[in-house]
């Protein structure tokens, strides 16, 4: 069965936040390398890289123009936040999708396994009161910010439906996330949504609003969602909270430094990254073994 890990890398519309965008991928991978080696092939998804970045075995570029037309309420980002659904167009057997927000704690080969998560075409994590996400809309939604997607959805054809949802604004949240719940919401796809454990997607925000005794026993990975991510100095956000801080901290100073990105992105890019992950670390208190 071929299988691939794939994300996306896309440079933030707002040059405040073209710092930041690498970051997470480098933890990823690297917690992912720590706790489930081997890994099957890592696959980016990006439209302005110009070269496979470290960590990454594969550059598939994104063609921007597949997404005119579509309405993006994301200002730092913009249709960027719509790449994602390039995922369902690879020719894998089976494509493993992760956001670059997540952290991984323990082992999460099954997600890769071919004895895993094979009954149905695609396993997602309901969000729920009880994950501390307490908005009544976003009962039952499938959180897209990790994905097990296989072959009967894999393909051109599913893309390009995904697409026209967009297009026509069937997305609750004008983002990727609300144009794959409305997609899978069809009748003809009822029997093929299999649930996703929570262990492999557990937001951020159920240390502050949900059954945090019940899901931090067995967390395999978190998804650190908002504008306020782990690595950030930035201004403290309602669902940011200092264990779940801790838990990026501790995971991340047995992490090797970030590598030079050898014309992935420009010197000045690169330095000013360089300089905000030193400043993180000495105010963490943070070294790499």
């Amino acid at each position: 069965m071929k299988v691939a890990l794939v994300t996306v890398l896309a440079k933030p519309r707002l040059k405040r936040h073209e710092t930041n965008y690498f970051v997470g991928f480098h933890h990823l991978i690297q917690s992912l390398q720590r706790h489930s080696h081997p890994l099957p092939p890592v696959v980016v998804l990006s439209p302005d890289l110009k070269t496979v970045p470290p960590g990454a075995d594969r550059l598939q570029r994104v063609n921007t123009s597949d997404y005119n037309g579509i309405e993006s309420i994301q200002k730092a980002f913009g249709k960027s936040v719509y790449f994602k659904l390039d995922a369902f167009r690879q020719p894998y057997d089976r494509v493993v999708y992760i956001d670059t927000d997540v952290l991984a704690f323990q082992d999460v080969s099954a997600l890769w396994s071919p004895n895993e998560f094979n009954t149905h075409a695609i396993y997602a994590t309901r969000e729920s009161k009880s994950l501390g996400l307490t908005h009544p809309d976003w009962q039952g939604r499938l959180n897209t910010g990790v994905l097990v997607i296989n072959a009967p959805l894999l393909g051109e054809s599913t893309f390009r439906r995904l697409l026209t949802l967009a297009r026509e604004g069937e997305s609750y949240d004008l983002g990727d996330q609300g144009v794959v719940n409305a997609f899978l919401n069809r009748s003809e796809f009822a029997s093929q949504v299999g649930e996703l454990p929570p262990r492999f997607n557990t937001p951020s925000c159920v240390r502050v609003e949900g059954d945090w005794a019940r899901y931090s026993e067995d967390l395999a990975m978190m998804h650190y969602l908002g504008p306020r991510k782990p690595w950030m100095q930035a201004p403290e956000h309602p669902w940011h909270h200092p264990d779940t801080q801790k838990l990026w901290d501790l995971e991340v100073s047995k992490h090797a430094p970030l590598p030079k990105l050898h014309g992935s992105l420009t010197s000045s890019v690169h330095t000013r990254m360089v300089r905000l992950v030193q400043r993180y670390e000495e105010w963490r208190g943070i070294r790499p073994e």
